[in-house]
């Protein structure tokens, strides 16, 4: 009699030992489902905020260009008319004046901004995309490997979605990565 309440208390146990070993695991893969799909809103949130930031980013670079250019077309054409059309030898005046200039250095700057947004605006999102991912590994590594693969119930694959463009995805069709003139016009 004894021995069958020893071995009864030896399932029992090893029973309540198999459930919070199963209960562990479970919470343990939806802790990642749920940090995958909030990764997932970040990093979609992200990709909204990279493209608004260089798109302005590049909107104010190129406006910069305009007010500068249009400033100096306004100005030139009177000035030079008003100044040097009498013949009279005042054209050579034009060397000693100081005239409006297109100010190269601050196009140069504002141009400059736009290209570090860019990167860094990239990088950033890389690095979401990294994250993600990595996420995503560790969760179907729980769910594949030994004792996990026991006790997890929800074993469904996660989709995420990565932004790549149709150059990255025909380069590892292909193999090949031949495009060298980014600024190709087609």
């Amino acid at each position: 009699m004894k021995k069958s309440w020893i071995i009864l208390g030896i399932v029992v146990v090893v029973g309540i030992i198999v459930f919070a070993i199963r209960i562990s695991y479970n919470n343990k893969e939806i802790d990642l489902r749920k940090q995958i799909e909030a990764e997932q809103s970040v990093y979609e949130q992200n990709f909204d905020k990279m493209y608004k930031i260089i798109a302005q980013t590049a909107q104010v670079a190129e406006r910069n260009v305009e007010v500068n250019r249009e400033a100096i077309q306004a100005i030139y054409p009177d000035l030079i008319e008003g100044r040097y059309s009498q013949g009279d030898g005042t054209l050579m005046k034009w060397i000693q004046e100081n005239n409006p200039t297109w100010d190269m250095q601050a196009i140069t700057e504002t141009y400059n901004k736009v290209i570090a947004s860019v990167e860094v605006q990239r990088e950033g999102l890389y690095m979401q995309a990294k994250k993600l991912r990595d996420i995503v590994r560790e969760r179907e590594s729980l769910i594949e490997k030994f004792p996990g693969s026991l006790f997890i119930s929800n074993k469904e694959k996660i989709k995420i979605t990565l932004i790549s463009s149709e150059h990255t995805k025909e380069a590892f069709k292909t193999g090949e990565d031949n495009e060298i003139d980014i600024f190709k016009k087609e």
